[in-house]
């Protein structure tokens, strides 16, 4: 039954649900910074009223969130993680930036599943995700999602 929970969790963090994407962030991040902290450190700043987005793009936030740590871990060799999250006009912006890397750092190519997933997610909402190479090392991601209009006025206040 630990397992049933466990992978339900992974699917359809319950955070989201009972917390909000702000605190389900930063627990998510707490808990990566907590495995990896002889590697790097991960920093996440949010601006903005968050909690208020709809679910499916809360899941899609969360999930690329995720992924760019999990790439982090799997791939990076950067001393310092910048995770940036914020509410202007009308859309959800995320900025992923890698800095400070280590001395046998090289750069990850702009393909594979992890990207190609943000990719679609990203696109299925209307958005755009990009990527940009540091020639010195390091990636840097950029992508925004548009907030459905029925949630304007709540995002905006």
């Amino acid at each position: 039954m630990e397992l049933i929970r466990s992978m339900l969790a992974r699917l359809r963090p319950h955070g989201l649900e009972t917390v909000g994407l702000r605190e389900t962030l930063h627990d998510l991040v707490n808990g990566w910074q907590a495995r990896v902290v002889d590697r790097f450190h991960c920093s996440l700043n949010i601006r903005g009223n968050i909690d208020v987005l709809p679910p499916d793009l809360n899941i899609t936030v969360y999930r690329l969130i995720q992924e760019c740590l999990t790439n982090a871990v799997r791939h990076s060799r950067a001393r310092m993680i910048a995770l940036r999250l914020s509410i202007e006009q009308q859309r959800v912006l995320v900025d992923v930036t890698e800095s400070e890397m280590s001395e046998n750092a090289t750069a990850v190519g702009a393909s594979g599943a992890g990207l190609l997933g943000m990719r679609e997610r990203v696109e299925a909402h209307g958005g755009a995700l990009t990527l940009d190479f540091n020639p010195a090392g390091g990636l840097s991601l950029h992508a925004w999602v548009p907030v459905a209009s029925q949630n304007s006025a709540a995002v905006n206040a």
